[in-house]
């Protein structure tokens, strides 16, 4: 699935959403919870990767101001605390390179009067409910 992450700026500084269920759930985590700090995107890539390589454990990996994440060494789960349908399912290549877009902007002159940051597309493999059904269907554990 395909979703697309633009900017809107209702406080003058542009923050991330989508236009689609599962691009919903990665734009309101990337601003919930990566907010705007380059360095925390560094920090979950590097944490994404050790996962992946089975240097680290997966499962769940906590819950921050408004998303629980949880990861296998293939899948990563994005699911809001309050908007139940805000789920995505995405493969560890898919959360990287919108880590990687998201970072692209961070690193913009994104506070700049006038500013017009680029919406990026996002690929995932499922959203909703049928998000948490494939984390599970595929070996996942919220544990």
């Amino acid at each position: 699935m395909t979703g697309r992450i633009y900017y809107a700026t209702p406080n003058e500084v542009p923050g991330p959403v989508g236009d689609s269920t599962g691009a919903k759930a990665i734009a309101g985590w990337l601003m919930a919870e990566v907010q705007y700090d380059v360095d925390y995107v560094d920090e979950i890539l590097g944490m994404f990767a050790e996962i992946s390589s089975g240097k680290r454990k997966g499962g769940y990996l906590g819950t921050g101001n408004a998303y629980s994440v949880c990861a296998t060494r293939e899948l990563v789960i994005l699911e809001c605390e309050y908007v139940k349908s805000h789920q995505a399912c995405l493969t560890m290549e898919q959360i990287s390179a919108a880590l990687k877009q998201y970072q692209t902007f961070l690193e913009s002159d994104y506070r700049s009067p006038g500013f017009q940051p680029t919406p990026f597309s996002v690929d995932y493999l499922a959203e909703g409910e049928a998000a948490s059904d494939l984390y599970v269907e595929r070996g996942g554990a919220f544990s």
